[in-house]
C-alpha cells in the first residue's frame, strides 16, 4: 500500500504524516502528525506550538530549516526537554 498525503486514495492517504488530522498531544493542539514530528526540531516551546498547527509540506518546510542544527547535535526537543536522537526516552516520546 502506498502511504501518501491528502491527495492519495484511502486507506494509504489517511495513514500519511502529511494528512490533516486534529489531535491533542501533551495539551498542545496539533493539526497533523507531520506538524508534531517537525516541532521536535525546535527548542523554543512557542515555535513547537506554531509548528504543530501546520499540515503536510508546510510543516515539513518549516522543520527543514532546522535539519542541520538538530542533526549536528543529535538532539530533539519537546516541551522544554532535550532528547538524544537515539535514546530510549526519545523512542518513548515517539511511541506515545
Amino acid at each position: 500500500m502506498e502511504v501518501g498525503g491528502n491527495n492519495k486514495s484511502y486507506p494509504g492517504g489517511k495513514l500519511s504524516n502529511f494528512t490533516s488530522f486534529k489531535f491533542i498531544f501533551d495539551d498542545v493542539e496539533c493539526n497533523s502528525m507531520e506538524g508534531l514530528l517537525q516541532s521536535f526540531k525546535f527548542e523554543n516551546i512557542e515555535s513547537q506550538k506554531q509548528t504543530c498547527q501546520l499540515v503536510g509540506f508546510s510543516a515539513k518546510k518549516k522543520g527543514s530549516g532546522r535539519n542541520s542544527y538538530w542533526q549536528q547535535k543529535q538532539t530533539l526537543w519537546w516541551n522544554g526537554k532535550a532528547y538524544l536522537r537515539k535514546s530510549k526516552d526519545y523512542q518513548y516520546l515517539l511511541n506515545r
